[in-house]
């Protein structure tokens, strides 16, 4: 019997040294979060004001997705001309789709475009895209380019945005050295000044927004946003909602957690469309901007980042 207690208590002993060490592992977990909430809410309160420099690359896309009629040229090149306007600008990329017959006649327009107003010091970067899929492909080869090309920040904007100089100097404004991303304040988002939680009417959306090349470039925007969890992939989009959660609680995204939403003056959003099928296709969309990202956050099972609004004085 005495062999017997010896034996029972040298068990629990050993079971007590494993629950030691579970319980360890789980408050090391515990606390590892909520150190990095508390790194969030701190470089919340700090407060930099300094803007960053860098090359900047303006990059939009273009296809034939969504649409009844062939895409018109004459519209990227009133875009490229805009842009050339500002001589912060070191460089334009354009992603082309360029899938099937309709995709390929786009790319050689384009690249033919390119032939004519290209120039040394603004040149025009052509990016063919295939698969086009929904949204990433397109914007995550935009992203490897500006880094292949020593790019330091890169600003998605639609080809049917309207940004003058003093607006795009605005918005560069704002961006330091913590941030992830500025984008500029449009119709059809809620804009509250103060520091909320991201959704996709909070987040700075790619129809114009600066990013920080390399932070982006951690992790490029997420597959989740190409729609994997409803029928049809119709939770596809608003891709800049998981990938700003995700990288505010990356470790190795460093120093920079920020995010910011700025009313700018200056900028027009060209949203009435003369093509009715892309008419259409772009109020579904505003109409599913929060639904969307609720879908792919919780597939991903990433923390909800956080965005600070601005008013530009």
């Amino acid at each position: 019997s005495g062999d017997a207690m010896l034996t029972s208590s040298r068990g629990a002993e050993r079971a007590a040294h494993v629950l030691g060490y579970v319980t360890m592992a789980l408050g090391t977990v515990i606390l590892g979060a909520q150190w990095w909430r508390r790194r969030l809410r701190e470089a919340e309160k700090a407060i930099e004001t300094t803007p960053e420099t860098g090359r900047l690359v303006v990059a939009t896309r273009v296809h034939e997705q969504n649409a009844a009629r062939p895409f018109d040229v004459a519209k990227l090149e009133a875009f490229y001309h805009a842009v050339a306007k500002d001589p912060t600008v070191d460089g334009v990329a354009v992603a082309v789709g360029c899938g099937g017959d309709h995709g390929n006649r786009l790319l050689e327009r384009v690249k033919d475009l390119a032939a004519q107003i290209s120039t040394p010091g603004l040149p025009l970067h052509i990016i063919p895209v295939q698969p086009w899929g929904k949204f990433v492909p397109g914007l995550n080869a935009l992203v490897q380019e500006a880094l292949s090309q020593g790019f330091d920040h890169i600003l998605f904007q639609s080809v049917e945005m309207s940004v003058p100089p003093a607006s795009l100097a605005a918005l560069r404004s704002h961006f330091t050295a913590n941030d992830i991303v500025v984008g500029a304040a449009l119709p059809g988002h809620e804009f509250f000044p103060g520091r909320r939680p991201v959704d996709g009417r909070s987040c700075p959306w790619n129809t114009l927004a600066l990013w920080h090349v390399k932070t982006l470039a951690l992790t490029g925007f997420l597959g989740v946003a190409e729609g994997t969890c409803l029928p049809s992939r119709e939770d596809a989009g608003v891709e800049e909602v998981t990938c700003l959660s995700l990288l505010q609680h990356l470790p190795t995204a460093s120093r920079r957690t920020g995010a910011k939403l700025v009313r700018v003056p200056g900028i027009a959003w060209e949203t009435v469309f003369q093509d009715p099928e892309r008419q259409a296709w772009h109020e579904r969309k505003m109409k599913s901007k929060v639904a969307r990202p609720e879908t792919q956050l919780r597939a991903v099972g990433v923390d909800r980042g956080r965005v600070a609004h601005i008013v530009h004085a």
